[in-house]
């Protein structure tokens, strides 16, 4: 967590479990933590647990976000399909969640909510809209709100009750999941969360180039950065947090300075590229008390497809280092995706740049960045340096989709980009074989979480 400057703030910042507060003259004198033998060599245990690998990204709450471009609005449902819609029957084992479509179930699962008061297009399709009306009937209903639809569910569709105290609505849940284990305590705004909804929007709100659109003005009332944290301390890795930050994000609660990006140039092999990009990474708060924000690939994916923007490629990273003014990562081992982790982590990075407030230049070294392409479904990171600037992270892919630890950023860059003065999108640039060669050194895969 970010440590700001408390002579103006004389009440207590309300920091989380962290060494005791200190000036940033005083932490910028700090010695370095010492440097392990090799940051890719400790691969946590987490992304050796198979178990906790989430099938469909986070179980429906963020995934399948390819599917909601250009998707016509909602029609109404006429009243013949509100009345009385069939039964909805699935087999043993069998779940219903987005992504995985089987059209007559879910027309009939469509018709079923609309006879309960949504207004969805009856199309066959478990997309955003879909799983979003899910979840909103399971909180409505005091079920587990995950927007897949298991026995529990069902039988609610069905005209049966709300789910017991303590009844698992998806299975492998109960095996080590990173999904929620208990229900009846379904909170969809978690952690004082903005009612702003995890799902992506309709269709793409911004057009980022130099200036990060599609996110509204920060709310006067909105929480610092500090009250954020605090806020969510009492949650672990999961939907609920993801959910927490995706929102607290998406109501507008970052720092001014962020939203501003910064134009990178670029001559590479005798080509000229231009685009912007982030001066920092997504951090949640005001310009003077804010939080470098870890979340993983789907969160930040979903604040790339509202931006209009994209995460960087390897060769982007090290093409914003270069011009930057470098920091180092500190390594932390203990307890890596704790939230007091992450405020330490924090005040360390301030101390580097002896400010607390969200910086306008840009800076760059301090953590890994998640980065395309991904693979096999996992997250793909790269980056961090040590104090004597070599690179910490090679491209690496080791860690389950749902990871994330203090470690890791998200930096945004614009899809509109120049190369040798002609405009284009990043995503066509890098589907060129042409010229993909100019972003990253790694074929294969997809350019998208």
């Amino acid at each position: 967590m970010t440590v700001k400057d408390t002579s103006k703030k004389p009440q207590s910042t309300g920091k989380l479990a962290s060494p005791p507060s200190k000036t940033v003259a005083q932490k910028a004198d700090q010695k370095s933590v010492p440097e392990p033998p090799a940051d890719s060599a400790q691969v946590s245990k987490e992304a050796q647990n198979p178990q906790r690998e989430p099938q469909g990204q986070i179980s429906g709450l963020l995934s399948g976000m390819s599917d909601w471009a250009g998707r016509s609005a909602a029609t109404e449902t006429p009243d013949s399909a509100r009345q009385n819609p069939p039964s909805l029957q699935l087999a043993e084992g069998e779940l219903l969640r987005q992504g995985r479509n089987n059209p007559e179930q879910v027309t009939q699962l469509q018709e079923m909510l609309n006879a309960s008061g949504t207004q969805l297009e009856v199309d066959g399709k478990f997309g955003p809209k879909t799983a979003e009306a899910v979840r909103r009937f399971q909180q409505e209903r005091n079920l587990q709100v995950d927007g897949i639809v298991g026995p529990q569910t069902m039988a609610a569709l069905n005209g049966g009750g709300t789910q017991p105290e303590g009844g698992v609505e998806n299975p492998q849940d109960a095996t080590g999941s990173r999904g929620p284990t208990t229900t009846g305590e379904a909170d969809s705004n978690p952690a004082g969360a903005s009612a702003t909804t995890a799902t992506a929007p309709d269709r793409p709100q911004g057009r980022s180039t130099a200036r990060l659109e599609g996110i509204p003005p920060r709310p006067e009332d909105a929480r610092t950065g500090s009250e954020f944290m605090q806020s969510i301390s009492n949650l672990p890795p999961g939907p609920q947090r993801d959910q927490a930050v995706l929102n607290e994000i998406l109501s507008g609660n970052i720092p001014e300075n962020s939203r501003n990006l910064k134009e990178l140039v670029v001559n590479r092999n005798g080509r000229e590229i231009r685009m912007n990009v982030m001066s920092d990474y997504l951090s949640i708060g005001s310009n003077e008390d804010n939080v470098r924000i870890p979340m993983t690939p789907a969160v930040a994916q979903a604040i790339a497809d509202r931006t209009g923007t994209s995460l960087p490629t390897d060769r982007i990273v090290d093409d914003i280092h270069s011009q930057s003014r470098q920091l180092h990562m500190a390594p932390m081992s203990n307890n890596r995706e704790s939230i007091s982790t992450y405020a330490s982590h924090d005040q360390r990075i301030d101390g580097q740049l002896g400010s607390g407030t969200a910086p306008t230049e840009l800076v760059s070294g301090h953590k890994k960045d998640i980065v395309i392409p991904a693979r096999n479904g996992r997250v793909a990171i790269y980056g961090g340096r040590w104090p004597n600037g070599e690179r910490i992270q090679s491209y690496s892919n080791v860690h389950h989709s749902g990871y994330e630890d203090y470690s890791h950023g998200a930096r945004l860059v614009s899809q509109q980009i120049t190369v040798d003065g002609r405009s284009m999108s990043l995503s066509d640039a890098l589907a060129d074989p042409n010229l993909a060669p100019l972003f990253t050194n790694h074929q294969g895969g997809s350019f998208r979480y």
